[in-house]
């Protein structure tokens, strides 16, 4: 067995829920002297950690597996600073930085809460991360790290380590055995086909990670997902964007001309990528961009309660739960455009106000068409609230101008 160094960073900053850290640490060391191969695991450990004291570990000798255990937020990594408090790491810089020791670095564990979507934005350039797809409490995370260390102390791979807590945590009866979540490196960084999306839109695939464009400058870190007017916004699933030039992005999604008008796309632009997931599904009343799901959010009283849907049109509308992808999308748009509905003049028009759409250009079947391009392909796109950042758990990629040729990440 080769030599494996691991390095173990603990921060409880002041002010933030008490953790069982030293039993954590405690289990580490436990599982390693106990092994079978312990002579071939060296461990380090920091507790009270800063940044400054994971760079400079780092710097001074080249560790296998990083293991952070404390407190995450939607924002980023929690250290502590000089005094103890808290220290937030915004989460592309975090992955930034992680990165580039990645070689030697092969295994980074994110052992506290909510640390999937970091864990996934490292796992870009590091082999395998484990991070937290909810709120774990102290008994998962530390019989976690016992099945994972008990693993490796027995010459095991990552992949089984990764298992063996899993386990470990099933087998005390605990909550938690469906929290962590491995993410590895993609070896080729390959966008989805259209056949693969298509399928994605016939079997109604959720989304798990939405993504939003808007001009840089319209950007606001503690505004909304889109312009103060709308009501809905129009987002597309991430991973069907994933590693596509922001040009092609642009012209899949119609952006400024079907959704969110621009006068021109010539300027720099940033991709909001957020957690949609099963719990942020209601809170972001998550609909396909269809003109069925235009008309019902245009009519339930619970949502924007505009117009009054008729005796026919809640018959066609059906029961819960809806599917808004069914029926002719034609027969909504028709109700929406009728004559005595005179607010849908293109002039003056709610759903340009609300959702941000341009009606003559909106299809309305939830999935964008190719333009004539070469380079287009069909997305699947959506309605979300205009929510507040705050409440999200998100990251910001720059992509500059079109011509500029950057990838999504």
């Amino acid at each position: 067995m080769e030599k494996i160094r691991v390095l173990v960073i603990f921060a409880n900053p002041k002010g933030s829920d008490p953790l069982r850290l030293s039993v954590e640490d405690k289990v580490i060391h436990e599982c390693v002297a106990l092994s079978k191969h312990r002579e071939h695991i060296e461990l380090d450990v920091r507790h009270a950690a800063t940044i400054h004291d994971v760079r400079r570990a780092l710097l001074e000798k080249d560790y296998q597996i990083v293991h952070f255990s404390g407190h995450g937020t939607g924002r980023g990594r929690a250290f502590e600073n000089e005094i103890g408090e808290k220290q937030t790491i915004p989460q592309e810089a975090f992955a930034e930085f992680m990165s580039a020791y990645s070689p030697p670095i092969k295994c980074i564990i994110l052992n506290a809460c909510y640390s999937n979507f970091q864990g996934r934005l490292i796992a870009q350039n590091v082999p395998f991360v484990i991070g937290m797809n909810a709120a774990i409490s102290d008994s998962g995370a530390i019989e976690f790290t016992r099945g994972f260390y008990d693993a490796i102390g027995a010459g095991k791979d990552v992949e089984f380590a990764y298992e063996e807590g899993c386990r470990a945590i099933k087998l005390m009866g605990l909550p938690d055995g469906a929290t962590p979540v491995l993410f590895s490196k993609p070896e080729k960084r390959q966008p989805m086909t259209a056949a693969q999306i298509h399928k994605r839109y016939e079997d109604r695939i959720p989304v798990e990670y939405a993504i939003r464009l808007m001009p840089k400058e319209d950007f606001q870190e503690n505004g909304l997902l889109g312009k103060e007017e709308r009501k809905y916004v129009f987002v597309a699933d991430y991973v069907e964007q994933r590693y596509r030039p922001l040009r092609q992005i642009l012209a899949n999604l119609w952006v400024g001309d079907a959704f969110d008008r621009v006068a021109s796309s010539n300027v720099e632009w940033i991709a909001i990528i957020f957690e949609v997931g099963e719990l942020n599904r209601r809170k972001l009343d998550l609909m396909p961009a269809t003109w069925k799901a235009v008309f019902r959010i245009l009519s339930d009283p619970k949502r924007l309660g505009c117009i009054t849907m008729s005796e026919e049109e809640r018959i066609q509308m059906g029961s819960p739960p809806r599917d808004y992808y069914d029926g002719d999308q034609a027969y909504w748009y028709t109700r929406l455009t009728k004559p005595d509905r005179k607010y849908f003049d293109p002039t003056h028009s709610l759903i340009r106000s609300y959702f941000g759409t341009s009606w003559l250009c909106f299809q309305g079947g939830g999935i964008t068409y190719p333009t004539g391009q070469s380079s287009t392909v069909s997305l699947r796109v959506f309605f979300v609230k205009n929510v507040p950042l705050s409440i999200l758990n998100y990251r910001v990629q720059e992509l500059g101008l079109p011509n500029d040729g950057i990838f999504l990440e």
